[in-house]
């Protein structure tokens, strides 16, 4: 209860009034505000740690008064003098890297027209000349008309990440460039083997049709034989260099299975070996 009492004083007597009143409300709302506000300033200094364990810088742009706030984070991601920092839009924007500012300028407002969250990647350009990749996100606030007044945003370091994308990137160009130089040494290796086997087989098939003798005629017949082989083993090198290469191409060849064993069979009877047929 909240008691207020005063005192009256007559010729005949002294008299006393008070005044009682019911603030169990009151307090209970004093205390369910303090409770609150504890409980914000708890909650802020979680989202502080958690942004500075992180390397998250945050900022607020105000776009009527052109108002920029950076956190203690913005300026050490941004490399930043406190001291030449003035709090306006033309503070960031001298530290974007030429080449990504009017990209990233349309992405805010872009942002800022549709009324949409703001997701941008871009490059910064420190004091001393060090090159920074920056990952920044932003939400947009609007007035009682609808108009966006404020946004409300995170930067945060990606140059780590982009370095190692690149390192794959360029690791992978490797892999496939030593995929085509090895693609082309096989297929310029087959092609050179060809030639001279063309011309082992070319001269086994003419002493084949001139000798008579049987011994010597077995004797070009696996000659003949082996160059085939060897041909069949060159094709395949060079249909896994186009495997290799994506440039296979599938062909529909027409064939009897009952004729190409037949003449397997044949092969192998005329160089001596005993065939059973089931």
């Amino acid at each position: 209860i909240h008691l207020a009492i005063s005192k009256v004083e007559s010729q005949k007597e002294l008299i006393f009034t008070g005044i009682i009143r019911d603030i169990s409300k009151e307090t209970q709302l004093e205390i369910e505000q303090k409770r609150n506000q504890a409980a914000l300033v708890e909650l802020n200094e979680r989202m502080s740690l958690a942004a500075n364990a992180a390397n998250i810088g945050i900022w607020e742009y105000n776009i009527p008064s052109d108002s920029l706030n950076w956190d203690e984070r913005m300026f050490d991601i941004y490399n930043y003098d406190k001291a030449l920092f003035t709090g306006h839009f033309s503070d960031w924007k001298s530290t974007v890297h030429p080449e990504d500012f009017e990209e990233t300028n349309n992405a805010l407002s872009n942002a800022i027209k549709n009324k949409v969250a703001f997701d941008y990647e871009f490059r910064i350009i420190h004091h001393n000349g060090t090159v920074r990749h920056l990952k920044a996100m932003a939400l947009t606030k609007q007035d009682s008309n609808g108009n966006v007044v404020d946004i409300i945003g995170v930067n945060f370091d990606i140059t780590q990440r982009k370095e190692i994308e690149h390192e794959h990137i360029a690791a992978k160009n490797l892999a496939e460039e030593a995929t085509r130089q090895k693609a082309e040494f096989l297929a310029s290796m087959s092609h050179e083997i060809r030639t001279p086997m063309n011309g082992i087989l070319g001269m086994s098939e003419i002493l084949s049709q001139n000798i008579k003798d049987r011994e010597n005629l077995k004797l070009v017949s696996v000659i003949r034989k082996s160059g085939n082989d060897l041909l069949l083993i060159i094709n395949d090198i060079l249909d896994i260099t186009k495997l290799e290469t994506g440039k296979v191409t599938l062909e529909e060849i027409t064939f009897s299975l009952v004729r190409g064993l037949r003449s397997e069979i044949a092969e192998l009877h005329d160089d001596g070996h005993s065939v059973e047929v089931i």
